[in-house]
């Protein structure tokens, strides 16, 4: 064995039988098949280091082949070769600086680092529980399990044939997983993601347009697709926790081949004047049950129908919010819930045909109704007190000399009610239902009428007479409507 408190070079085709422990500074480029413990200083390996290595102080700069693995607790530096476990514990700092290759398990300690700055290939399984960082020009490649407790922050790649997280993921370029993800913790994601199968318990964060797509995925805690320009893809979705779009404006999209309803909910961004929607765009015959809930922008306004969810037959959808309302539902298909009522448009919220659910501007009915009827009451109720036919105030006088002039002033007031029912049929075409709408208004009124009256009579002896008469009056008038069905 070697104890290299100084300076050891061991030159290439130099071998070293025992353990070479070093706290000064040693350099190998041979072999040295006793391994390697180095407590301090720093240890170069351009050769081989056989019956592995332990750096509990200083640090290891690796290039060359290890085997027998490799425990750290302080700092490497590594590319080539690592056969073997390794075990990076606190307050250890593990770098791939150059490609390395291993064939073993590597475990992360909490409080310990792995920084993967190149390729590295070859890992086993993965245990983190501290913190992974792979750099933009890193490319992790785990060919089995990847299990995350503590936090993985990717800005290059990583491909693992499962990944498990209960901690932090966060991915900003690609994270492929060929098999299960199971996420009860929380992931952020951008750029790729792909997988075979996707369980999540936990929180995931998506932001802009997410690539790749997810397998059959199995949703009961939050999918949060709300930033602008979200976008995600996946499989068969089951869903008994949240799928949320509101936040990002509106335009958030989620693509999944079919729904199956366990309880979940699908919460979206909505424009009341039909500047849009986020939407759930589903492939093919669904099942189950869902609830909508609402983030309304703008003020309501006609529109075309705003898609909020495609393609879905088979699974039921209902708002969060449904208002009381005596206006019969827009829709054809039974089942519209009016979720707006702003005056004389409304907002409802059904099935447009078999699996397409839209969001439906209307006019309230009811109170178009309520007003015509009530324009329709004053309106009688002028007409028949008022313009009722009268019997003359002046007429002919006894005396039948010639042009005999006559004058005389009239009045009269009125007071009284009206109750007017009516029925109104509108008919609807295509998704839209026919209505008929019943009104009953009642109408009061008071006023008062007075006139002057004038006549000429047996002009020159003729036998004809001429009748000029004004009149004038005030009429105060008020209609209710109390029911509109």
């Amino acid at each position: 064995g070697v104890l290299a408190a100084g300076a050891f070079n061991n030159l290439a085709g130099g071998t070293v039988g025992g353990l070479v422990t070093n706290a000064g500074t040693t350099t190998n480029a041979g072999v040295m098949n006793g391994g390697l413990q180095n407590i301090g200083g720093s240890t170069t390996n351009f050769g081989a280091i056989n019956g592995g290595a332990t750096v509990s102080g200083g640090a290891l700069i690796t290039s060359g082949t290890i085997t027998g693995g490799l425990i750290n607790s302080a700092t490497v530096n590594a590319s080539g070769t690592i056969s073997g476990p390794i075990q990076n514990n606190a307050p250890g700092v593990f770098n791939v600086v150059a490609a390395l290759t291993g064939d073993n398990a590597f475990t992360n300690a909490g409080g310990a680092r792995l920084n993967v700055g190149a390729a590295y290939n070859g890992v086993t399984t993965l245990a983190n529980a501290g913190s992974v960082y792979v750099t933009p020009a890193g490319a992790l490649n785990v060919t089995g399990a990847l299990n995350n407790s503590g936090s993985l922050i990717n800005t290059g790649s990583t491909k693992s044939a499962s990944l498990n997280n209960s901690g932090v993921v966060t991915s900003l370029n690609s994270l492929t997983t060929t098999g299960l993800v199971s996420n009860s913790g929380t992931m952020t994601l951008s750029g790729a993601f792909s997988n075979g199968a996707l369980n999540n318990s936990g929180a995931i964060n998506v932001l802009g347009a997410l690539g790749g797509a997810s397998g059959p995925t199995n949703n009961s805690g939050a999918i949060n697709v709300n930033t602008a320009g979200a976008t995600m893809t996946m499989g068969a979705l089951t869903n008994s926790g949240v799928l949320n779009m509101i936040g990002g404006g509106i335009g958030n999209v989620v693509n999944a081949a079919s729904y199956a309803g366990a309880g979940g909910s699908v919460a979206v961004d909505a424009s009341l004047a039909g500047g849009g929607a986020d939407r759930l765009n589903l492939g093919g015959a669904s099942t189950g049950s869902g609830t909508v809930f609402w983030n309304f922008f703008g003020a309501s306004a006609p529109h075309a129908d705003t898609p909020i969810i495609t393609n879905g037959a088979g699974a039921t959808f209902v708002s969060s919010i449904s208002l009381a309302t005596s206006n019969p539902s827009p829709f054809a298909i039974a089942g519209g819930q009016l979720v707006k009522d702003d005056g004389f448009v409304q907002q409802w919220f059904g099935q447009a045909s078999p699996g397409v659910w839209v969001l439906r501007s209307d006019v309230n009915v009811a109170q178009l109704g309520s007003i015509m009827g009530a324009v329709s009451g004053m309106m009688s109720a002028i007409t028949t007190a008022f313009s009722e036919p009268a019997s003359a105030f002046i007429s002919k006088p006894q005396d039948d000399s010639p042009n005999k002039f006559s004058i005389g002033v009239w009045g009269r007031n009125r007071d009284g009610q009206f109750r007017i029912e009516s029925s109104s049929f509108i008919p609807g075409g295509g998704t839209t239902a026919d209505r008929t709408i019943g009104v009953t208004s009642k109408a009061q009124f008071v006023g008062i009428q007075v006139g002057i009256d004038a006549g000429l009579y047996n002009i020159q002896n003729s036998g004809w007479s001429a009748n000029l008469g004004v009149h004038g009056g005030i009429i105060n008038g008020e209609s209710r409507t109390p029911q509109a069905t």
